[in-house]
């Protein structure tokens, strides 16, 4: 407590009036905000701990039409948590597992060798994942906004909102939701087959067929550990997860290839 820093009531939320309606409703609809009553929100030398909202350009989106008639860029929606950050320790997590990109340089091929990469990139990583109660407080939000705007037969009147999931602008979030990822990865074959897809341990990765590749823990490429590829001949793959991003490599002889 002590340690804890004053709130910074700079925080904005940044949104044009006439389009903040439909970006709550958006939000609400996908269970991403929630509300909070305003005793909930923390207080700190005085002053509540609230966030802002702000978005940045997706550059490789094409252009939308706006509520005013102009056309504008696709934002990607961030959380300024800056003041709920300075009231907390960071959850440290996986963090130290992270792996680095230089560890796939320490890769060897023989001359008739060539590796296979494959690699993926799971959208709105962060938002998948919701927090308990307790934290909602934390993530609450400096604008108000009109009940109504949130469905489920609200009725009149202004409502502090806040946010049910890891929010990207959070201090925690990397090491918490590094942690969750790599874990369901480790444990997908304890799903029963009926739930994730059929696939089988030992199988190849068939998007069509919904179906798996076992991935081995021993075979994870980690900050922590030495590289897992072996002078073994079943130790010819590896595969890492760098928060929101997966990345596999197989080691094959070029005629296969």
């Amino acid at each position: 407590i002590e340690e804890m820093e004053k709130p910074n009531n700079r925080v904005r939320t940044w949104c044009e009036p006439e389009e903040y309606p439909e970006v709550v409703e958006l939000l609400a609809d996908r269970d991403i905000i929630g509300q909070l009553d305003e005793e909930e929100v923390p207080v700190v030398e005085g002053e509540l701990v609230v966030n802002g909202i702000f978005g940045v350009e997706k550059p490789k989106d094409p252009p939308v039409k706006l509520k005013s008639g102009l056309m504008g860029p696709v934002l990607r929606l961030i959380m300024n948590l800056t003041n709920s950050n300075a009231c907390q320790i960071s959850i440290d997590g996986d963090i130290s597992r992270l792996p680095t990109a230089l560890q796939w340089n320490m890769v060897s091929l023989l001359a008739y060798e060539i590796i296979i990469w494959t690699s993926s990139d799971r959208r709105c990583f962060f938002y998948i994942f919701r927090i308990p109660r307790p934290w909602w407080k934390w993530q609450a939000f400096e604008r108000k906004v009109e009940e109504v705007w949130l469905g489920k037969g609200g009725g009149a009147g202004l409502k502090r909102i806040c946010s049910r999931v890891v929010g990207m602008g959070w201090l925690s979030a990397v090491g918490i939701t590094q942690h969750l990822n790599r874990n369901m990865l480790n444990r997908q074959w304890r799903i029963p087959p009926q739930l994730r897809g059929g696939g089988k341990p030992g199988s190849s990765s068939d998007a069509a067929s919904g179906s798996l590749k076992e991935l081995k823990p021993r075979l994870e490429l980690r900050r922590d550990r030495p590289l897992p590829y072996g002078f073994q001949a079943q130790e010819t793959t590896a595969w890492a997860v760098y928060i929101d991003n997966f990345d596999e490599g197989e080691i094959i002889e070029r005629e296969a290839g």
